[in-house]
């Protein structure tokens, strides 16, 4: 366990996809990968979102909460249905 980097992996309807996290200088940098491809990648904190298309054309969207202290809440949606939500720690 790394308390400056985080990985998320689970498989949605046939694709693998990871939402990681990284600690940077000034900001973390969240990325999301489907299938090994990275489709979306942001520095901040707070909440925000990280979007990509499946090859089924469905949406994935990761919504990203990371509070200041580093506690971290992720909500994954498939075409705006909640699908996935996980926790942990990022500084």
């Amino acid at each position: 366990m790394s308390l400056t980097s985080k990985e998320y992996g689970f498989r949605v309807d046939g694709s693998w996809v990871e939402i990681t996290g990284a600690t940077k200088a000034v900001n973390p940098e969240w990325s999301l990968l489907i299938d090994g491809d990275t489709v979306d990648t942001q520095r901040k904190t707070g909440e925000f979102e990280l979007t990509g298309t499946l090859p089924n054309g469905k949406t994935l969207t990761a919504q990203i909460n990371q509070g200041s202290l580093g506690n971290v809440d992720l909500l994954i949606l498939l075409d705006g249905d909640k699908i996935q939500k996980l926790s942990g720690f990022l500084l």
